[in-house]
């Protein structure tokens, strides 16, 4: 916005000098929390990691951002952490936890959960771009899975909201798209693309690892 100054910080979350540093130099009104590890297979292969970033740091950011006199503070978790089956989702439902347990804190802490933001890091659009170009196969995970897709303009409008929500006090939020079916983002894209109607020749399935639900 025209005349918002623009301070480029870079830091690790779970540095806890670092961060309270910060958070003491620049004392922030608002605080949107969305650093984490998101990447389920990994986290399978390395959950200490998932833990000390997605559960320690968002307790070091929280607590940093409440001795500072922040109004309010954003979570940003995923739909993963419902019923976890992931070391990626069970470490989100966790930062969900340590953030909506400060019920009597003068900072106003809340949650927000997404499904898939289309175009975000990690996204499986440019996936199947480039899968449609080369003409297949485009894989999905299992054509039966549900999933919820938004863009990134709907993510971050629920994100700003969500924080000045009048009911958002130690709450948690679902931001929902309508669920589509796995196959249908990349017959959707295919269409889009001026090829042709996908089909099972050229779609192939991946086995569904445990984590995924």
């Amino acid at each position: 916005a025209p005349g918002v100054e623009v301070v480029p910080l870079i830091a690790e979350a779970t540095d806890a000098r670092k961060v309270a540093s910060i958070f003491e130099t620049y004392r922030p009104d608002v605080v949107f929390h969305a650093a984490a590890y998101k990447h389920v297979p990994l986290m399978e292969a390395h959950p200490a990691e998932a833990v000390r970033v997605n559960v320690l740091g968002t307790r070091i950011v929280a607590e940093a951002a409440e001795r500072s006199g922040a109004e309010r503070f954003v979570l940003v978790s995923t739909d993963k952490a419902v019923e976890p089956s992931s070391a990626m989702g069970a470490t989100k439902r966790r930062a969900e936890l340590i953030v909506l347990g400060r019920a009597k804190s003068h900072t106003l802490f809340t949650a927000v959960r997404f499904g898939n933001v289309l175009r975000s890091r990690g996204s499986v659009v440019p996936t199947f771009e480039s899968q449609i170009e080369a003409g297949g196969p485009v894989t999905v995970t299992h054509p039966d899975m549900t999933r919820y897709f938004m863009s990134i303009s709907e993510a971050v409008n629920s994100s700003f909201r969500r924080a000045y929500s009048p009911r958002a006090a130690s709450s948690l939020c679902w931001i929902w798209a309508s669920p589509s079916a796995s196959m249908t983002l990349p017959a959707a894209w295919c269409g889009c693309g001026g090829c042709a109607p996908i089909s099972t020749s050229l779609s192939s399935t991946l086995a569904s690892d445990p984590a995924r639900k």
